[in-house]
């Protein structure tokens, strides 16, 4: 692929005569040989298309300069570092203006991912085929990278981005090792992971985050009241948290909550583990050496662990004597402005029976990932317990229409409607509450998104309960029920997101190219903007994300309901899709 400079050079001679019919002073500029008869054709054919590509980029380099984001997270030696084989180039993103400007239909027409899943995971081997897409980086895929045979090969060899991506969906976020906006996550680009999310996927710190939020409804409970939505929880590296917690523990108030309930709290790993790995209920032994660990709590703010403390859900809503919780997508896809969505996930309900005494670890944790052993075990077997895998999949996996029927069936509801005006309502307002006080976190950046997973609880009283947040959620089926409903998730996904990326670009093409005048060359070489401050003011807003009408998601996207729009002024019910009143705002 051609540098930057080659391309500046080749776009020369074709816009210097458009430069002297503006008044541009271009006596700094050479000519040089024109553009190849292709690259001429294929702007000439292009739906969208810049009027003067050499002109399009400076202004470009100029107007977007400031988005590049420098992140506490991100330190210059990590710079050299690759991930997943990708190197790092400094001028990536000029690079990419430099081939979009010349060749727009790498955003406009085709949809060019880069991920590192294994090319026969469902999402590059079903989904980006029937949306067309295509998978420009097959070599960074994790099957390539870790299987024996390839881990000495690989490591030999390193890439650049692909100057022709457009849509970047990796396991981890780039921007640890990487600045957005000038390395990647350009503005003609769209990523998966948001700068900033750490505060609310780490167990310890989003207790902290809905605390300090909490603060702001003391006077309006009303509208957000954190003890009917956050189970009561420690952070034993906080010293205020831990002393509470073990004063608590000593007192006669919990002994007798023990001899009630059973287990009372589960301890949790705030971060670095997940599929309910890093999750145990505190039993008497877990008790013992949480006791020794912390010197009864004389080691308060002393021992850093990682460890955080979350009271049980005491009365917990069963199925068939079993305990269940619910995987719900939210996708964020724009910080800029902030647009969200809610999609149905599944229920994931234990094999096992509900003792709130019990020591077994999946009477209480509910992530389908635990089940799959058994499922496995029955495969090979033929069954497990009675069942075989396809009746243990359909006894620990339920959708929420079976969930209605079930309560209706049990005579728990009567609404016909439940889900919606109920289930549903409580999980979209509870996502409303993440994204408001994720938003001062969050890097505010047009080319970001994240589709996090949602774990969620219904009590015996049918009220919803927040458990925790994760980042890149299990979006692969099992059979072919889950295939097809991550198949059809995931279209709808790209849809929107490659929406509003050429939604923006639609917009940024119109502006450029209605810049006529006003412009001269700097000292060094380049494009002097008169105005700029205005100019920059317009460009700003162009590049915001809100869908244009002809890429808005088509009525068959279904799965994804729009609960938040910032686009919407404050104090507008819209801005969150009349799901809160205007005192809640």
């Amino acid at each position: 692929m051609p540098n930057a400079r080659l391309v500046f050079q080749t776009l020369l001679g074709v816009n210097i005569i458009v430069l002297m019919l503006m008044g541009v002073n271009y006596t700094r500029f050479k000519a040089q040989p024109p553009l190849d008869s292709l690259h001429e054709i294929s702007r000439q054919n292009a739906k969208y298309k810049f009027d003067y590509p050499f002109l399009a980029f400076h202004l470009l380099e100029k107007l977007d300069s400031l988005s590049i984001l420098d992140l506490n997270t991100t330190t210059p030696e990590y710079f050299e570092k690759t991930y997943r084989g990708l190197t790092v180039n400094p001028n990536y993103c000029s690079e990419h203006r430099a081939h979009f400007v010349t060749h727009p239909e790498i955003v406009f027409d085709e949809i060019n991912l880069v991920s590192d899943f294994s090319t026969t995971k469902q999402i590059k081997s079903q989904t980006l085929l029937e949306i067309g897409g295509q998978d420009v980086q097959p070599e960074i895929s994790l099957d390539i990278i870790t299987q024996p045979e390839n881990r000495k090969f690989a490591k030999n060899f390193t890439y650049p981005l692909s100057i022709d991506a457009n849509i970047i969906f990796l396991n981890v976020g780039l921007y640890r090792y990487r600045l957005v906006g000038k390395h990647f996550s350009c503005l003609s680009q769209v990523s998966n992971h948001i700068p900033g999310s750490v505060y609310m996927l780490r167990k310890d710190f989003i207790g902290d985050t809905i605390a300090e939020y909490t603060k702001q409804y003391e006077s309006r409970p009303q509208c957000f009241d954190n003890n009917k939505f956050f189970p009561k929880t420690f952070v034993l590296w906080k010293k205020d948290h831990c002393e509470e917690f073990f004063d608590y523990f000593a007192s006669e108030e919990y002994k007798e909550l023990k001899k009630e309930r059973g287990i009372v709290y589960l301890r949790k790993v705030s971060t670095g583990v997940h599929k309910g790995q890093g999750v145990f209920p505190l039993t008497e032994e877990a008790e013992q050496e949480l006791m020794k660990e912390y010197l009864g709590g004389f080691l308060c703010g002393k021992n850093e662990n990682t460890t955080v403390i979350q009271q049980l859900i005491h009365n917990p809503l069963l199925i068939e004597g079993r305990k269940f919780d619910f995987r719900v997508y939210m996708l964020i896809a724009s910080t800029n402005p902030m647009i969200a969505y809610f999609h149905d996930g599944y229920l994931r309900i234990s094999l096992s029976e509900y003792d709130s005494k019990s020591k077994e670890k999946t009477t209480f944790v509910t992530n389908i990932v635990l089940n799959h052993d058994v499922f496995e075990i029955a495969e090979k077997n033929g069954t497990y317990n009675g069942m075989t895998k396809e009746e243990m999949e359909a006894k620990t996996c339920w959708w929420f229409d079976d969930l209605q029927r079930y309560l209706v069936k049990i005579g728990r509801v009567v609404d016909p409607n439940w889900l919606d005006n109920h289930l549903r309502a409580q999980m979209k307002k509870i996502m409303i509450h993440l994204t408001r006080m994720a938003e001062k976190y969050y890097a505010k950046q047009s080319s970001l998104s994240e589709l996090y997973g949602i774990d969620l609880m219904l009590d015996g009283n049918l009220d919803v309960w927040f458990i925790e947040l994760n980042t890149m959620p299990l979006i692969e089926g099992w059979n072919d029920v889950t295939r097809e409903f991550f198949n059809k998730m995931m279209k709808d996904y790209f849809e929107i997101e490659v929406g509003l990326l050429r939604s923006r670009m639609l917009r940024v093409v119109k502006y450029i190219n209605s810049l006529k005048r006003g412009f001269n060359v700097d000292e060094d070489g380049g494009i002097k903007i008169d105005d700029f401050e205005n100019v920059k003011k317009g460009f700003e807003e162009v590049s915001k994300n809100y869908f244009e009408e002809e890429f808005e998601v088509g009525v068959n996207n279904n799965g994804f309901k729009l609960i938040v729009d910032h686009n919407m002024v404050d104090g507008d019910l819209r801005r969150y899709n009349g799901i809160l009143s205007k005192d809640c705002f």
